[in-house]
């Protein structure tokens, strides 16, 4: 398996369209096909209250397992953003990892390194942006040396959605999706699992702090 490189897709405010780098032409198609699913179904189910929930949305940190998106797994980052005219769209910043994230222990321990990745997309909504240098920096991230690990982690029990109701803290987690916010003011903490890209459904909850998954299927 050839190994990918690290790489953003989304929209800065000093850039007046869609950016990308680092990413394939096929993984940059397949993200804006499922984000672009997000924000239209979001909208039309939030009306006139999106743009509010929008722009207080908060960071997610994210696992996308092996053929999610490529052969290669990913850990990343996105959070909102507009571009120079106020368009809303994500920004959304990904590093390739050397093996499967088997736990949620496995990925509790990467926080630091999400910690890196948040402050540099947030750099990004700054007034003084530097988007070369951002670029740069983002091609010298290497890709990720993880390991397993039998460590507690640190979720609480009411922020975790699993995947069809099984016992969250020892899933095999290497062949799902892992999606963990810490929330904001008004949206509770968040983590849970899907099999692949989360539906367009569940960008409601990025939004709300409602599962809408689990309600739709109460």
């Amino acid at each position: 398996m050839q190994t990918s490189t690290a790489g953003f897709y989304g929209k800065v405010p000093c850039k007046g369209d869609f950016v990308g780098r680092g990413f394939s032409q096929q993984m940059t198609v397949q993200l804006d096909q499922w984000l672009q699913r997000g924000m239209v179904y979001s909208k039309q189910a939030l009306a006139e209250q999106w743009s509010d929930r929008y722009m207080v949305a908060p960071i997610w940190r994210f696992y996308l397992a092996a053929n999610t998106l490529d052969e290669q797994c990913w850990i990343g980052v996105m959070i909102p953003s507009v571009d120079r005219v106020g368009r809303c769209f994500p920004l959304l910043l990904a590093v390739p990892v050397t093996q499967a994230i088997a736990n949620l222990q496995a990925f509790d321990q990467l926080t630091q390194t999400f910690i890196k990745l948040e402050d540099m997309l947030l750099e990004s909504l700054e007034y003084n942006f530097d988007f070369d240098g951002f670029c740069h920096n983002v091609a010298q991230l290497t890709v990720i040396e993880n390991h397993r690990t039998t460590a507690m982690f640190s979720f609480t029990p009411q922020q975790i959605q699993t995947a069809n109701n099984q016992s969250s803290e020892q899933q095999d987690t290497s062949s799902l999706c892992i999606w963990q916010s810490e929330g904001s003011d008004d949206i509770p903490s968040q983590l849970f699992l899907s099999a692949q890209l989360p539906e367009q459904q569940q960008f409601l909850s990025y939004f709300t702090g409602v599962n809408t998954t689990e309600d739709a299927n109460a």
